[in-house]
């Protein structure tokens, strides 16, 4: 039996926090309220909670890890391929909170390196995408704060 639990003033940091703290514990988010962010609750009311299986290394084939059901995750290579088919849809502009926070944009085109979520050559590594939006298997290390995360969801469409 699935418990389910309400949570009123979702929009919030506490609100915010007590929703992804409900999922991984693996509660049903019954209803969500709010006081005026009503976009914002109806926001999180789209984004739909998905397993996410883990990816195999583009150059090793090895998998690590176990599924996951999360709202927000990484694309793996063959994702990218199917939604970012070409070079040019995969290249990232980096935020300037992203910046702030240590990534680093190539002085000729302002891209950034960025996350899969295959894992890479060696365990301390993950897949990325290039500067130049080509997908660089062997990875780089997961502690390198200069590559970018560029979160992907699914959303319910009406």
């Amino acid at each position: 039996m699935v418990r389910s639990i309400s949570i009123l003033g979702s929009t919030g940091s506490i609100g915010r926090q007590t929703v992804a703290v409900a999922e991984h514990l693996g509660l049903q988010v019954r209803a969500i309220t709010t006081n005026r962010s009503v976009t914002l609750a109806e926001e999180q009311a789209r984004i739909l909670s998905t397993s996410v299986p883990p990816a195999e290394s583009p150059k090793t084939h090895r998998i690590f890890g176990s599924p996951t059901e999360d709202r927000l995750f990484l694309l793996s290579s063959t994702e990218l391929d199917a939604y970012l088919p070409t070079d040019a849809e995969r290249e990232c502009k980096p935020t300037a909170y992203a910046l702030a926070n240590g990534a680093q944009a190539k002085e000729a085109n302002g891209n950034c390196w960025w996350w899969l979520r295959n894992p890479g050559y060696y365990t301390s590594d993950t897949a990325g995408v290039n500067y130049n939006g080509l997908i660089h298997a062997s990875g780089d290390n997961i502690t390198s704060p200069s590559d970018a995360v560029r979160p992907a969801m699914w959303i319910k469409a009406d």
